[in-house]
Parts: C-alpha cells; sequence; structure tokens
C-alpha cells in the first residue's frame, strides 16, 4: 500500500548525540503541527547510543519515524543527502541535533511557506540554549573579499526586539534549515566533498544563483546548544585541527563554485592570508602543532577540488582521499562538535 504523503520532512543526521537527539525528539512530539515525518540518518554511532535512540523512538510509538543507518561516518552533507532521497513532504527542515524550541516552533515555520513572501528557503532566529536571551543566528553575510569571509548578525549579542523581524539574508544556517522541496529539485541536494561545514552556504548560494529567495525569520525562534565563547575558542571554537582545516578548505571550494574571478582573486589576498597570520600567532600561543602544514594542505586541496568543481570535472578519487585523510586518528582525537 502507498504511504500517505505528507507536508513536511524534517532531517536530522546523528552521531552519537545522544541526549540531543533526545531532547530534540521530546520538543517534536508535542508540536502542535502534526502533518510531518522524521528520518533519522545515523551516521555511524556507536551501538549503545544506536540501540538507546531506537528504544526511544519505539517508546514514542510514532510511525512516522524512519532510521537510516549508514557503516561509516558520512558527515552532514551525505547524510542529509541520504535522508533527503527518502523525505516526502512538500517542505523540508533539516536539524542539527542539538536545536530545541516550543511547541508552536513547526506550526509557525509551515505558516511562513504559505504566506505572502512565500520564502523559498528560511531559519529561524536561533539564540544560545545555554543563555536564551544571547543570539547566535539572526539572519547571515556573506564576503569572501574580507577578513571575516561569512559572518553571523548578531553572534552572541543580547537579544532584543531588533532580532525579531523577517529579512532576506545571505544564507540560511544550516543547524535548522526550512527548504522547499522544488528547490532541492532543481539544484540537486548537497555538494558532498565538503562533508562537513559550508555546505549549506553552497546550497544557499546555488538556490540565489537559480533564481530562489532566501529568508531570515526573527519572529521563529530556536535554542541552539553551541558551547559560549571563551577566550581559547574565540573563533566560535573553530581551534581544532579538523575543523581549521575543513573550514579553510571548504571556503577556498566555496568561493571557486560561486563568485567570479575577481572576487577569488581577492579572496586569496584578503581572507587567506588575514587566516594564515592570525591563526598561526592564536595556535603557537594555544600550542597548537602542525598549523602551518594543515593551512597549506587546506589551501592546496581547496584549491584543486574548486576548480574541478568549476569546470565540471569528476573528483571522485580526491572525494576518498580527503575522506581518509579527514578521518585517520590525527583528525580524529582532535575532532570537536561545531
Amino acid at each position: 500500500m502507498e504511504e500517505k504523503m505528507t507536508q513536511l520532512s524534517i532531517i536530522i543526521v546523528f552521531h552519537d548525540e545522544i541526549n540531543e537527539i533526545i531532547d530534540l525528539l521530546n520538543c517534536l512530539s508535542v508540536q502542535t503541527y502534526k502533518d510531518f515525518e522524521i528520518i533519522i540518518v545515523d551516521s555511524n554511532s556507536k551501538l549503545e547510543n544506536n540501540e538507546r535512540l531506537k528504544k526511544h523512538t519505539q517508546e514514542m510509538k510514532n510511525n512516522r519515524i524512519k532510521i537510516l543507518a549508514s557503516k561509516h561516518n558520512i558527515f552532514y552533507a551525505a547524510g542529509n543527502n541520504k535522508g533527503l532521497k527518502m523525505a516526502r513532504g512538500e517542505f523540508v527542515c533539516i536539524m542539527n541535533p542539538d536545536i530545541a524550541f516550543g511547541s508552536e516552533f513547526l506550526e509557525k515555520g509551515v505558516n511562513f511557506f504559505l504566506s505572502d513572501d512565500h520564502p523559498d528557503i528560511f531559519a529561524p532566529k536561533m539564540n544560545v540554549f545555554a543563555k536564551k536571551n544571547v543570539v547566535w543566528y539572526a539572519g547571515a553575510v556573506i564576503n569572501p573579499v574580507s577578513t571575516y569571509f561569512s559572518k553571523h548578525i548578531a553572534f552572541f549579542s543580547k537579544d532584543s526586539a531588533a532580532f525579531r523581524k523577517i529579512t532576506r539574508t545571505d544564507y540560511a544556517n544550516g543547524a535548522c534549515l526550512f527548504i522547499r522541496r522544488a528547490v532541492l529539485e532543481k539544484i540537486g541536494g548537497f555538494d558532498e566533498i565538503f562533508l562537513i561545514y559550508v555546505e549549506e552556504t553552497d546550497l544557499n548560494l546555488r538556490a540565489r544563483a537559480a533564481g530562489f529567495s532566501i529568508f531570515y525569520n526573527g519572529n521563529l525562534e530556536a535554542f541552539h546548544k553551541v558551547q559560549l565563547l571563551t577566550s581559547t575558542s574565540r573563533f566560535g571554537n573553530r581551534d581544532t585541527l579538523f575543523q581549521y582545516y575543513l573550514y579553510t578548505r571548504n571556503k577556498v571550494i566555496l568561493t571557486w563554485k560561486n563568485f567570479p574571478f575577481k572576487t577569488i582573486f581577492g579572496f586569496y589576498f584578503t581572507y587567506l592570508l588575514y587566516q594564515l597570520v592570525v591563526n598561526t600567532i592564536l595556535n603557537i600561543r594555544l600550542k597548537k602543532p602542525y598549523l602551518l602544514m594543515i593551512h597549506l594542505r587546506a589551501l592546496f586541496l581547496g584549491t584543486l577540488i574548486g576548480v574541478q568543481r568549476r569546470t565540471h570535472q569528476p573528483c571522485g578519487k580526491l572525494v576518498q582521499s580527503e575522506y581518509k585523510f579527514i578521518t585517520d586518528s590525527f583528525f580524529s582525537k582532535n575532532r570537536k562538535k561545531g
């Protein structure tokens, strides 16, 4: 018998964030809006976490929850693509496991899709879960010819009425991203070469280039369980080698894929040079080894992959070699959740 269609598909990629995803499922269980399915992509979690997740979903007695297992950690991009293949909704919401929200969250999200603004992609205002009056995301700006490359508006600022508005934005953050199925059918899903970090920015830029609208909805509020900034994590907790490499490499790829040559040239002589100097000083102070090697590899591989993506050349072997490099023991022990 053919399954009943649903209006909203929720996709969650899960890798051992067991307490967070149980909290998220509890948020979803009390929603006033009911016409949705939940697709959880278990990206090679530990057996005990996988079993605990299955037990919790069984106790929820919701036959619209599907768990897709992967034998390897396939990260955010491939994980969400795996979930998207199963999604049946007209609308899709991609969530990190460490998101929380009130009972009317999904109802307001779907109503915004149906509003006169007719957004194709949007993200809610996201505040810091541990300090709910502190903003984490209130829209975003991207400028490769700058020292910041991209940034969240009001990042770690005190919340106020000024952020409770609806406006167009450069990109909707992937921690909680709403998107129409029609957008994905036209531009495709996430580019899996990114693995994790910046992949949703690439998706946003490709959607904007195809004529789709991107909004920030400050009347819709979620809370993100991110770490608070400290003196040793003042760049958004990107001081691990794992994160530093992928953020740098992926921004190079993103720029080659989505911007004109003039912007690419400016990017190399502003953002990349600035990051090399600042992060070298920072990581020497924090006694982080191998930074120069990581930066140069990220620059070289990012350029190589970016050129191939821009010219539509296949890079399957590069994808495999990069996955192996990124998931080896050196990076695994230096990984930190962003």
